[in-house]
């Protein structure tokens, strides 16, 4: 059985009594019916996420294991969705913050590969979860065939969805210009650029629309930025 603090208003009948005569504060017990919260945390690991110092995946891995431990420290499951071109890898769903070094050894190994296929990923997830519950999506969303379907099928599963969209500084406003050649790390594609102002006015316009398009595309969920800042 677990236990948390008493707080004002919970029923004294379950009051831990032989607690209370060693410890000399007031817990009481836990039950299922408590403790049916699970939390989701499904991370983008495609190669788009290996930009960046810190690298996108590397913050949102620390952020995912901040997350985690908060869940498991809170008596809820905690379980982990590895998003890439492919099926998913995951985590089980566990419960109790003794779990915690497994969720972090979990998080540490995982590597950047693949490419983005975010509506596929996050639909093969919503049908397979046992059950819905708190889904954490944690990526920069660069997937050049969107995401809504994918956030659609969380929702129709009834999972309380929320979004941690993640750039880097250099992917908000990049430092760099001249004649460039540029190779997206996913698809393999090779472009030549020049990288003027014109080309940087350009940039930032397609990078507005995007973000208005991330914004109003996730007004049904929870939907936060997070720019990197190097912390």
């Amino acid at each position: 059985c677990d236990y948390r603090a008493y707080g004002v208003g919970d029923d004294l009948r379950y009051v831990d009594w032989n607690i209370y005569g060693r410890l000399d504060r007031l817990h009481v017990k836990l039950f299922v019916d408590e403790e049916d919260l699970c939390v989701h945390l499904l991370v983008d690991a495609s190669l788009s996420m290996d930009f960046g110092e810190p690298t996108k995946l590397a913050y949102a891995m620390r952020l995912a294991a901040a997350i985690g431990f908060i869940g498991l420290v809170n008596l809820e499951r905690v379980g982990v969705g590895v998003l890439r071109d492919r099926a998913i890898e995951g985590w089980a769903p566990t419960r109790g913050r003794s779990h915690f070094g497994s969720l972090v050894d979990f998080l540490v190994r995982v590597r950047p590969d693949g490419g983005t296929r975010l509506n596929e990923t996050l639909g093969n997830y919503a049908m397979r979860a046992r059950e819905p519950g708190l889904a954490v999506v944690i990526s920069d969303l660069l997937d050049p065939t969107g995401f809504e379907t994918g956030i659609r099928a969380l929702l129709e599963r009834r999972f309380d969805v929320h979004v941690v969209h993640l750039l880097d500084p250099q992917e908000v406003s990049p430092e760099f210009g001249g004649d460039l050649r540029l190779i997206d790390s996913e698809s393999g594609e090779l472009r030549e650029i020049t990288v003027d102002g014109e080309a940087l006015r350009a940039y930032r316009e397609r990078l507005h629309q995007f973000l208005e398009r991330v914004g109003r595309n996730l007004g049904h969920a929870a939907a936060a930025e997070g720019i990197i800042n190097g912390c």
